[in-house]
């Protein structure tokens, strides 16, 4: 039978691969946006006085400057944007995994019949919630970071089920409205009738992976005073 503490490690290791991965990614789209930047001042430098050109020569200039305008737009909106999304993606479901492993290990250290299979619904969290509520005496959904994993739970969902758009006169307008007051780097445009969201900041993501990896230790520490 695996210690509880097991999970911590792993916890942190997963922690750092995550971490890592963001920051390595971020700085990597803030050094091409660099020398998007520097490569147009040059051309920019180099063309002064264009007019004295042939219109050829001006022609080349525009087609050159709509390419970095592209190119920037490209890395500062679309890669920037797939890439968070996709990452809070990955928070949500290494946070699923070892919710799920925790609950393995905790049925065997309280020799339950019980298993988290048995509980329906189709959100892994909840059930892992639900099932180590049951087990234990602890009241799962009161430990500290919980409130922040339904928030980002709800922005991954709404990411990936519905590209990121909401009727901006439903109820889950209202909580994503809720969520961007509370939390720096996440937005959203609202356009024809929806609200799209929009994770302005790596900021956004660094928090989810803070909390979500928190809430876990927290959850270790919570069940390990169950078994005293």
């Amino acid at each position: 039978m695996l210690p509880l503490d097991i999970f911590k490690l792993i916890n942190a290791d997963e922690y750092n691969n995550l971490k890592n991965y963001l920051n390595s990614f971020e700085k990597f789209l803030q050094v091409e946006l660099n020398n998007i930047d520097r490569e147009q001042e040059n051309l920019k430098n180099q063309n002064n006085g264009l007019l004295k050109f042939e219109n050829d020569v001006i022609e080349e200039y525009l087609k050159q400057r709509e390419s970095f305008i592209q190119r920037k737009y490209y890395f500062e909106t679309i890669f920037t944007s797939n890439f968070r999304n996709t990452f809070l993606g990955l928070i949500i479901s290494a946070l699923e995994n070892i919710l799920k492993d925790i609950c393995f290990q905790y049925k065997i250290i309280k020799k339950s019949s019980f298993d988290l299979n048995d509980l329906k619904g189709n959100s892994d969290i909840e059930k892992a919630k639900t099932y180590l509520t049951k087990l234990s005496n602890k009241n799962i959904g009161k430990i500290e970071k919980w409130s922040e994993i339904n928030d980002f739970k709800f922005i991954r969902n709404k990411m990936t089920h519905q590209n990121g758009k909401i009727y901006n006169k439903s109820k889950e307008a209202t909580t994503l409205r809720t969520i961007v007051a509370k939390y720096e780097g996440i937005s959203f445009k609202e356009q024809n009738n929806e609200l799209n969201i929009w994770i302005t900041s790596r900021v956004f993501c660094k928090k989810a992976l803070d909390d979500c990896f928190d809430f876990i230790n927290n959850l270790i520490d919570a069940l390990k005073e169950d078994e005293l």
